[in-house]
């Protein structure tokens, strides 16, 4: 795999990451409006609260098609990488399934950023 493609896959595969960082930032700005709103004894900003709920719900709309995407992908990565034994690609696929996108960054970074090419090697 090209060093360019591995960039791309990396950064797809931080993506949920960076979503989730970024709805819980949009989620903590919704909850401080309403909090500030009932101490005040106000209704809340009514084009803020739909604003916000329609960006909140496009990152976890994103978020998970993303996850799921490169989930599917690393599992058909796992069950394709011939250097891993039968035993390390069910674990993978176990961490995958339980461990979410952080699994998804720790297996791009353990076995395909670092994968060593193997034209190299032979030059």
């Amino acid at each position: 795999m090209s060093k360019n493609k591995k960039i791309v896959l990396g950064i797809l595969t931080f993506l949920p990451i960076v979503l989730l960082v970024l709805y819980f930032i949009f989620f903590g700005f919704f909850f401080m409006e309403i909090f500030q709103s009932a101490q005040n004894n106000t209704e809340p900003n009514s084009q803020f609260m739909i604003g916000n709920f329609i960006v909140l719900f496009l990152l976890i709309t994103v978020l998970v098609i993303s996850a799921l995407g490169m989930m599917i992908y690393y599992i058909i990565d796992i069950s394709n990488n011939k250097t891993l034994d039968s035993n390390n690609r069910l674990i993978w696929i176990l961490l995958l399934v339980f461990g979410g996108f952080i699994a998804n960054a720790i297996y791009w970074y353990l076995y395909i950023w670092k994968e060593t090419d193997t034209k190299s090697q032979i030059l």
